[in-house]
């Protein structure tokens, strides 16, 4: 009897999957925990201390935190860094060994941890501009995260007709 070895195509697919489990199990094991933690015992208390009382509104879910200050008819929101937009591109990325995307894709990360809370401050100190943005930043949040998952889908390719 022949010893035949799996296809070396199907082998980046059990990469990926293997990543796929390890950083949601990473993630959901210590970094959730931690992330909710800083949110809602830093992040939003200081949100709330800085508003005015009975006229901003804040609240908070697991993935964003929403901000409708007086005189406006809708809210804006903010999805916080480093949750599953963060964690997916970066475990397919891990998977196909792309270097500078998952260096890219933590310092954009890190820059929105340090500037989304301050455009809420902003904002909630009433600077209109920086609502704008902090809305701007929702759209291509959303944007880059798709482009990232193709990039990471196109790695997949490459290496799947690699292994042919």
């Amino acid at each position: 009897m022949d010893n035949k070895k799996r296809p070396r195509r199907y082998l980046i697919l059990f990469k990926v999957f293997l990543s796929l489990v390890a950083c949601s199990v990473f993630y959901l094991i210590l970094f959730r925990p931690l992330r909710v933690e800083l949110n809602t015992g830093f992040l939003v208390p200081a949100l709330i201390s800085f508003s005015e009382p009975d006229s901003d509104i804040i609240t908070f879910d697991q993935g964003s935190i929403m901000i409708k200050p007086k005189g406006y008819n809708h809210s804006y929101d903010f999805i916080i860094p480093f949750g599953v937009f963060f964690w997916v591109p970066f475990s397919i990325f891990i998977a196909v060994r792309n270097k500078d995307a998952i260096i890219f894709l933590c310092l954009y990360h890190l820059f929105l941890s340090i500037v989304l809370p301050l455009l809420a401050f902003m904002f909630i100190r009433q600077v209109q501009w920086a609502g704008i943005l902090l809305s701007l930043n929702n759209t291509l949040f959303h944007i880059l995260f798709l482009i990232a998952l193709f990039i990471g889908l196109k790695g997949i390719v490459e290496d799947w007709t690699r292994g042919r």
